[in-house]
């Protein structure tokens, strides 16, 4: 069980073929779930089995419950910050889309990761010329009431598309919009490509796309946590 501030992730490990060249980890993993109440119950169930067989409706934040505020900031002119939605998590943060339109934060697992989120935003505001990759808005601290329970976290708020990781695309859109989908990402590549950045986790998860009612597809390539500057590898090199 891999417990933080805000989440909880219950991994069950089975061995298989010992003894044999066939040995084998088997890894079923729940994924990051908030420690907030969650619908339809209204309370937060901390066991290990009801996670391990939860459904994934259950894995959101209850904005009701939630009060940030921001300590320090870069200079953002956003509004208060209000959670909408939770979104997802991977293996360093949070996200979740805020109030205000086409406007989503990321919140790092544990205090420790939160140097990789302060690198991506370094990385990102250096990339702020492409539609196909997010815009930083605020690099800030925030002090989060959870439950009554007060804590420090920091937060990268950003805007592009808010929308759903590309492996949850319904066949019928990705038929439709796979040309758009594939230009988009190629694009963001290229951008980032001219100016020394490397993504290095190109992923169904980390493109995320939007089709709206009218069947128009917006793409964006996400998770800029991993990326390389390798201009800066090659100062290094040099010195």
């Amino acid at each position: 069980v891999s417990l933080t501030h805000l989440s909880i992730e219950v991994l069950k490990l089975s061995l298989s073929g010992v003894g044999t060249n066939k040995v084998a980890v088997t890894v079923l993993s729940t994924g990051c779930v908030s420690l907030l109440p969650v619908e339809p119950q209204g309370f937060f169930v901390l066991l290990a089995a009801a996670l391990v067989y939860r459904s994934v409706a259950d894995n959101i934040f209850d904005a009701n419950n939630v009060v940030l505020t921001r300590i320090e900031s870069i200079g953002s002119t956003l509004p208060s910050i209000n959670i909408k939605e939770y979104l997802g998590s991977g293996a360093f943060s949070n996200v979740v889309s805020l109030g205000t339109e086409g406007m989503f934060m990321k919140m790092p697992n544990s205090a420790a990761l939160e140097p990789s989120l302060v690198r991506e935003a370094e990385i990102l505001q250096g990339l702020q010329g492409s539609e196909y990759i997010p815009k930083v808005e605020d690099l800030c601290l925030l002090q989060a009431n959870i439950r009554g329970e007060i804590s420090q976290v920091r937060g990268l708020i950003l805007s592009g598309v808010v929308g759903k990781a590309l492996h949850h695309l319904p066949r019928s859109n990705w038929t439709m919009h796979s040309k758009s989908i594939i230009g988009a990402v190629f694009e963001a590549i290229k951008y980032a490509h001219d100016r020394n950045v490397v993504h290095m986790d190109i992923r169904p998860g980390n493109i995320i796309v939007d089709v709206d009612a009218g069947d128009t597809c917006r793409t964006m390539l996400s998770d800029w946590g991993c990326s390389l500057n390798t201009q800066d590898k090659l100062d290094k090199l040099e010195r």
